[in-house]
This record gives C-alpha cells, structure tokens and sequence, in this order.
C-alpha cells in the first residue's frame, strides 16, 4: 500500500544527502572530473557521431536545441542569459517544433529584434504549420508601438505561386480573420486566387477547400464577379472535370477566355460520363468542344452560337439528343458514338461507319444492320467485336433475329464479317443450348465449320454442351472436300479431332459442376480412345496417351457423387487417379469425406512433392488446429503407408510444417502429433528434414526446432545423394545470406541460439552412419547450419572451434568466404565489422549484397584476403586487426584521412594517431590535406567522448611537426569551434609557438 508519510520522508532524506555530498568541495569537484573524462563506449555503432554528446555550456544552437525538443534546457539559458545562436534554419525548426506557448513567447520577449531581422514570425508559423505560434503572432501587440504585427501574405504566395498554401483549416481561419481585421483587401483578393488555383491544380486539396467554400461563401467566384486579369490559363480536362455544381464558375472561366484549349478535347472524361451528365453539362461540354474545333472564333461568339441553336429546340429531351449528336459528330469518339447508339439506336447516317459497326455487332441491332446492308458495307480487313454479354443474356430472340437477317440473301458474303467464332462462342456460353440449335436449324447459310473450330479446341467450358453440339451436327456431317478453305462452310466433319486438343481442355477449359456433365465425357472418350473401357492399367496397351488422359481427368473430380461416377465409368483406371480429389479433401481438413473416399476406392497410394500440400488457412487458429489434429489421429490410425507411398509420407509432413511451422503449438494442441513415429520411415523422414532446412519461406528458428525434433525420434540418419541433380543442388546453392539490413541500418544476427545448432550438428554426426559422413549431403547440410551459426546472436569463438575440430576429425572441409570472415571480424569487435562495411574502395557494396554456396560466399567479388583466416582473426589484438583491416581498405594514400576520421569516429584517437604517424610523410605534399586536417581537428573537438583526454591528442598532433596540424591551426579550430577548454590548454601550454 502507498503510504505518503514515507515517500515525503525519502524525498526529504534524498535532498539532505544530495547537499551534503554537494557541498563538500572536494567530493564534488571529483565528480565532475570523472564526469568530464569519463569515456562512454556504445554497442551500436551508430551512436557514434559528432554532437552525440555535448556540454551544457556548449550547447549554444537554437537549430540543435529545436530538433532534440530540449524546451527546458532554451528556457533555462534564455533566462540566465547565455547565449543562443539563432539562424533562418534554427527558427524554422524552432517553429516546426515547438508547442509550448510559454517558450515561444519567451524567446520573442528577448530575442524579438534578432528574429525579425532573420524571419517573419507569421510567415514562419504558417509554413511550418504551427497554429499555436501563428494565432499568438496575429494578435501580438508590440508593447512600445501598440502596433500588430503586419501580416506579408504576398510574400509567402510568392514561395508557392499556383498552390494553395494554407494547409488546415485552423491555419486558414487565423490568416483570414486576421487579413480581414487588419482590411488587407488586396491579400483577400490573392488569398481568393490561390483558393481557386489550389481548387483547379491541386486535387489533393480538394477536400479542404470545399470545406472553405461552404463555410465561407464568400471567398467562392460569384457569378456577377469577374476573374482577376492575373488569372493564368487553366487545362480544358481540369474545368470539364468539375461537379456541375461549380457550373457558374465554368461558365465564367469560359467566358473570360481563361480555359486553354491547346491540348487534345478530354473525349474519353467526356465518354466515361455520358450517363452521368445534365442538359447543362452537354451544353457546357459542346460550348467546349466548338471551340476546341474552332479556335479563331471568341468564347463569347462561341456562347451566342450554340444558346441560339438550343433555343430554337422545343423539348429538354429532344435538346439533349441533339447536343449529345452534335457531340458525337465533333468528338468522333468511339466509346461516345457507341453510347449514343445504344441510346437512340438512331442517326447512323450521322457517325462514322466503324462506330456503327462496332455497335451492330456488339448489340444485335436490326436498324443498324439493315443500314450497313442498305449502304453496302464491307469490313475491311481484320475486325472483331465483343457481343454484349447482357444482350445475349436478355435478349435471345434479337440474337436469333439478327443472325437470319445477316445470312439472309448472301449479306455474309458481301459484308464479311469475320468475328462469328466469338459471336458463336459467346452464344453458347451465355445462352440455352436451344438459341444455337434454332439458329443452326433455321438459318440454311449458318457457318458450320465455325463451329467445328469450336469443337476441335474445345474452348467450352461446359463437356455436355460440346456432346449436344456433336449430336446435332453429326447429321451434316460431310467430307470438307474443295470447301476446307471456306470457314463459311455450312459442313462438318468429326474427323478434324485431335487427342491433344481433347487433354487442353480435360485440363483447363472443362468445368464440371454434375454428374452428367461428367458422364458426358463418355461420348468424348468414345471418339479418342474407343478401346478404353477394356484396357487395364498393368496391360500392356496402356500407352503413355492413356495414362495422361487419366492424369487429366483426375482434375476434374471434385464431390463424392462424381467420384462414385468415375469409379463405376472406368472400372480399370489406376487408384492415381483418385489422388488429385483426395489431396483435396486433406488440404481442406474434410476428413468425413477422406473416409468416404477411402470406403469407396480402398486404399490409394498418394505420392507428392514438396508442394503437394498446402493446408487451407481459412479459419480460427483453434479450428486449424482441431482441424489437422483430426486428420492426424486418423492416419495414425490407418497408418500412413497405406495412404501415401514413400514421397506421398514426406510432401504431407513438408505442407504440414509449412502451413503450421511452429512445432511447439502443433505439439502442445496436437496430441496425435506427438504420435507419430517419424523412426518408421526413416528414408521419408531424412527428406523432411533435407526440404525443411532448406526451406527459406520458414524461420530459421522454426526450421531448427522441426529438424531437432526429428532427429531425435529417428534412429538412423538416411543420407543418399539428394543433390546428385541440377534442380535439387540448386536447392541448397540458393540457400541465401545478407550481413545487413538496409530497413534498420543494422549487421543482421539472426534469432537462433548457438548451443541449439552446436546440438543440431553434434546429433547429425552421431546419427550419420560412419560410411556416409563424407557424403555431399550429409557435407552441404553442415555446411548451412556452419552459416546459421556464425550469423546467430550468442556465438562464441570456442563454440566455431567446437565445429571446425568436429569437421577436421571426420574430414570435412567447410567453405568459408568473405560471409564468414565478415562475421569473425564481427565476434571480435562490431567496430571491425564496420570498418569493412565503410569500405570506401569496394565497387560493389556488401551492405547490399547476397551470399551463398553458389557464389563461393562473396569470396571473389568482394575483398577476402586468405591471410585473414579465422586464427588470424581469433588470435590478433583488436589493435593489430584495426591496423590490418585499415591497410587492407585504406591502402591508396587518398584514403588515408578517411581511415583517420573513421577511427575517431568509433572513438580509437589512439589507433588514428598513429596511423597518422605512420603516413604524416607520405601525406604531406597532398593538396587534399589541407582539406582533411580541417575535418580531422574538427572532430577531435567535437567528440567529447575519447578514451584519452583532448590534452594528450593535442600532444600527439603537436609531436607530429606537421603544418597542417600547427598549434596556430589548433588554435584557430578551437576559437571557431567555441571550445574554451582547449583554448585555454593552448595558450596555457603553447603560447610561446603561437604566431
């Protein structure tokens, strides 16, 4: 229980002992020396960087001080006095920032001169969208003047001319009252512009300026108003585009000669929205379009043209066909042309022949097509129209009308029209078969041999309508003879089958939804395998055809009734082709029907691949579960080889861990799980875990607790030359790494605890049977746990001494590349690791690059130098290393300062000075020192945060005799650089050398 007698008590010891310790002098003074020296080390690497780290008394720039949000450590140095250094960056992130009122006023009251000598306070709110500061700035009173502040709106247009700059509705409301308070008339007036502009140009604020407009009326173009002249011209597309109800504004734009006409007539906004628009729209549109195509003539002609041509029409419907026809005949759109047809079914004489045609054939227009008949057209070449599936739908008897009327009197032959098939085509699969069987029966001339085309690649989705279409044309069946060429052809012939066409569409184009669908494909199977009632699966005339054609129809059997039908319709088929059916049922958890099809064809024998199962992941997690611990129990109960054959066992258990790859739930909510003998099929078992281990859509944590898991039920490890081929070796080559992420900016350790894949490799060993430790296998599966281990985050170096032993002791030689020695350099320090990752001579980035078997590790595109063993790396001093690594990727003389300012970076001045040291000779005559030194200075001053004090650096660099590194340069960085501490040491200890 709280007790607030004992907090106050604590509270008030705590203050007691603070004063005491704080007033004795000498425990005080100490803690600031150790406070001061003391040396921070980070263990991310990108913690290290100039400012990380800074004084109070250093902290100096409002920039800095407004980006880390430190409003107390401003108001503490604004009201002591110290200084501040402001500049137009710093006030802009100042008024970015900050939210406190308090501390906005605070730095106006005694930096108000210097502020507006740099910014406007007001401008500066609004463009960095601070209300709070914007709203105080507006109503500022300047206690000497008793004036406001002006508000300079047209300076800021200036920054965003055709935009709306206002960007909340808070932020305008503040402006506005504000311009309206003070009567700026003429920023209302611009403040009006950029409203429109930002309405016409920029759609993303479309949202709020309607907003503006219906709270403020006012501001919105009235009718009786005129534009400004200033007004700039604005696309056609944007102005068509508007709602009808900123029709005013239309009229007004138009009137006034501001919409540019320069581009193409928008025609297909106009045609998308043709159901959509008003009389007032299509005269506003036409108005549009005259002009468009009569650009000499002035809107306002253009205006009294058009009105005049309206007036003189009676009704509003009869207006609008006649601006809607006009429209057409200006646009010669064919999407407009088409809408107007299928309107008005009219005027054909009026549009263009492709649009008329297009629409006769797309909607079954009688009209249409007798005036194609009258005006003896022809279709010119290749063209085909999509019919209207609706039409088809709706209006069987138009179709069947429409067809005599095209066949009648030879009009076929005259217009030629070749796009029948997919008006056939789409005949009978959206009508009743009887709208094709009328039409073949009643029109004499109809294509037969169209249809044939149909059949022979049965493109029909439906086996039963392809049987009646057989039936019904076998009585015209005929020899082709001299009219093969003629698709025209009212013959047909079964003699143009092919097998193969027959397989197409077993496997893609046949839907089977009832059982006599699927006893329709009898009457198929009777024309292509006439013998196959008789023909067994062990007979010797079941051909490879035979077989595909089971392997194709298996597909198609999706329900317990068409099963039942296919057993008794091919009484010899192999169990194979139940298969398809039942992986079906498995991966949907349908156990009651598993058991029903298991009733009916006995026992199949599933065989599979590893993406044979993929478990339906529709559901509750507890459903799934229940789901496959249900299946499970049952094929425990059943046992699995009398289910599956050998791969069949090991592409169920490899979908299984791929859909529920965390082996502890399946464990813990699947008891029957936890039955299963994996020891019972050890060949299948050693698979699973070939295939899991490989497996990169699984984690790697998960991947190792499946592979753990078995391993330890099996009592034999079968290793077989499981990459003796292309594709399986491919398996493992694609087995990829990267050492960085790019998201995080972070060297990637994965989440796998070393001693768990120490255990993994210990137990592969043991389970191995001696003769085949050697094998490729057994040598590639240690080889990727090798690589999971280096990467993993608690490794050790006795841990890779472990393995490499285990290896050298059964003869095994692993891979190692520039991966791996990136990772060794990375167990030895982060800070090596990334001295290879800021390699600034590497062409190709290992940051973004990928390892793998394939490419040797990275061993020859990127530095590996074969000195840098993993001994070499163990063995060596983290100073020696950093030394070799610089020389390594630091070796051109040019990079020699970067290799210094790196090392001062990650806080090793001992290790920069002396590299320094040893290359101040072969420096000095570089121009590009001067340059260098700068930032090498600059940096020491600027860290704060060294190992050793600023004062033996100093030392050092004065040791080194050099110019570039002068107690004047020294000097001259430090003043600049505001240290007084170094300052003081300088002078202190230097005077005597300084010029």
């Amino acid at each position: 229980m709280f007790d607030s007698n004992n907090y106050n008590y604590n509270n008030d010891n705590d203050e007691i002992l603070f004063w005491k310790v704080f007033k004795n002098v000498v425990i005080r003074n100490l803690i600031f020396k150790v406070m001061s020296e003391q040396v921070i080390e980070y263990d991310d690497i990108k913690k290290y960087y100039i400012g990380n780290r800074v004084k109070f008394s250093n902290i100096k720039s409002l920039n800095w001080i407004s980006k880390r949000k430190l409003w107390a450590i401003l108001k503490d140095k604004l009201i002591s006095n110290q200084h501040i250094k402001t500049s137009k960056k710093g006030l802009s992130n100042f008024f970015k920032y900050c939210k406190d009122l308090d501390t906005i006023k605070l730095l106006y009251q005694l930096k108000k001169d210097e502020i507006n000598s740099i910014t406007d306070p007001i401008n500066e709110s609004i463009e960095n969208e601070n209300a709070l500061s914007l709203k105080h700035f507006i109503n500022y009173i300047d206690e000497k003047t008793g004036e406001k502040l002006p508000i300079n709106y047209n300076q800021l247009y200036i920054y965003n001319y055709r935009g709306f700059y206002l960007t909340s509705m808070s932020i305008f409301q503040i402006v506005y009252f504000g311009l309206k308070e003070r009567n700026q008339h003429s920023d209302i007036d611009l403040l009006k512009n950029q409203l429109l502009y930002g309405f016409l140009f920029q759609e993303k604020d479309h949202g709020l300026i309607s907003t503006i407009y219906k709270k403020f009326p006012d501001l919105y173009p009235k009718k009786e108003y005129s534009i400004s002249d200033s007004m700039k011209s604005v696309p056609l597309e944007t102005v068509i585009k508007l709602d009808s109800i900123h029709r005013d504004l239309q009229n007004k734009l138009f009137l006034n000669d501001f919409i540019s006409f320069k581009k193409s007539f928008p025609s297909s906004v106009v045609a998308n929205n043709y159901n959509n628009y008003s009389l007032d729209d299509f005269l506003f549109i036409y108005k549009c379009a005259y002009k468009s195509n009569n650009l000499l003539v002035e809107p306002k002609k253009v205006d009294e043209i058009v009105n005049k041509m309206v007036k003189e029409i009676k009704s509003e419907e009869e207006k609008i066909k006649f601006l809607k026809l006009e429209l057409a005949k200006e646009l010669t759109h064919l999407g407009f042309n088409i809408s107007y047809l299928c309107e008005y079914d009219d005027d054909f004489d009026s549009l263009d022949s492709e649009s008329v045609a297009s629409y006769v054939f797309s909607m079954f227009s009688i009209n249409g097509l007798n005036y194609l008949i009258e005006t003896s057209f022809r279709f010119d070449g290749v063209s085909i129209v999509f019919p209207n599936e609706k039409v088809l739908i709706n209006s069987p008897a138009l179709v069947i009308e429409f067809t005599n009327v095209y066949f009648q009197n030879g009009n076929h032959f005259s217009m030629k029209y070749n796009g029948w098939l997919y008006i056939i085509s789409s005949i009978l699969k959206n009508c009743k078969f009887e709208v094709l069987k009328e039409i073949i029966e009643t029109v004499p001339d109809f294509p037969l041999k169209l249809i044939s085309k149909l059949l022979y690649s049965f493109d029909l989705d439906c086996p039963s309508k392809m049987v009646k279409l057989i039936n019904l044309l076998k009585t015209n069946e005929d020899e082709i003879g001299e009219n093969e060429g003629d698709e025209y052809s009212s013959q047909f012939s079964l003699k143009s089958f092919k097998f193969s066409d027959y397989l197409i569409g077993l496997n893609s184009n046949f839907k089977i939804n009832s059982v006599s669908q699927f006893n329709d494909l009898k009457v198929l199977n009777d024309l292509f395998i006439p013998c196959l009632s008789s023909i067994q699966e062990n007979d010797p005339n079941c051909s490879p055809m035979i077989l595909n054609f089971y392997k194709s129809l298996s597909v198609l059997i999706n329900s317990i009734d068409i099963l039942k039908a296919s057993v008794i319709n091919y009484p010899f088929a192999p169990k194979e082709l139940f298969n398809n059916y039942l992986i079906k049922l498995i991966n949907n958890f349908d156990l009651d029907s598993i058991k029903e099809t298991i009733e009916i064809i006995k026992f199949a024998k599933i065989d599979g691949n590893d993406k044979t199962f993929s478990f339906n992941n529709q559901g509750t997690t507890e459903n799934k579960y229940q789901s496959i611990e249900e299946i499970l129990n049952y094929l425990n109960e059943i046992n699995y080889s009398n289910l599956f054959n050998g791969n069949g066992i090991s592409s169920f258990f490899i979908g299984l861990f791929n859909s529920f790859s965390n082996i502890d739930e399946l464990i813990e909510k699947c008891p029957s799980f936890k039955k299963v003998s994996f020891s019972l099929f050890n060949n299948q078992s050693s698979i699973i875990i070939f295939q899991i281990l490989f497996n990169q859509s699984i984690s790697f944590k998960d991947r190792l607790k499946i592979i753990k898991y078995i391993l330890n039920d099996i009592t034999e490890l079968s290793v077989f030359d499981y990459f003796s081929n292309d594709k399986d070796r491919d398996i493992i080559f694609n087995q990829e790494f990267s050492i960085y992420d790019q998201q995080t900016s972070n060297i990637i350790i994965n989440d796998l605890d070393a001693n768990d894949i120490i255990e993994t490799i210990e137990t592969l060993f043991k389970k191995v049977d001696k003769k085949e430790i050697n094998n490729s296998t057994t040598i590639e599966i240690i080889q990727v746990l090798f690589d999971l281990l280096v990467q993993s985050k608690n490794v050790t170096f006795q841990q890779i001494d472990f393995i490499f032993e285990l290896c050298d002791i059964n003869s095994i030689t692993l891979s190692i590349g520039y991966f791996h020695t990136f990772y060794f350099y990375n167990l030895k320090s982060i800070k090596l690791s990334n001295i290879i990752l800021e390699d600034p001579t590497s062409s190709d980035s290992s940051k973004t690059a990928i390892f793998s078997k394939k490419n040797l590790y990275g061993r020859y595109f990127f530095f590996f130098d074969a000195s840098h063993s993993y001994t070499f790396i163990k063995n060596s001093s983290f100073n020696f290393l950093v030394k070799e690594l610089m020389k390594s990727y630091y070796q051109p003389i040019d990079h020699v300062n970067a290799a210094i300012l790196y090392l001062f970076t990650i806080n090793e001045p001992e290790l920069a000075i002396s590299i320094l040291k040893e290359n101040i000779n072969s420096i000095k005559n570089l121009e590009e020192i001067l340059y260098h030194s700068n930032n090498i200075i600059k940096s020491i001053f600027k860290s704060g945060c060294f190992k050793i004090s600023f004062q033996k650096v100093i030392n050092e660099l004065v040791e080194l005799d050099s110019e570039v590194f002068s107690i004047d340069k020294l000097l001259k960085r430090s003043i600049l650089l505001e240290r007084i501490d170094i300052t003081n040491f300088i002078i202190s200890n230097f005077g005597n050398n300084i010029n």
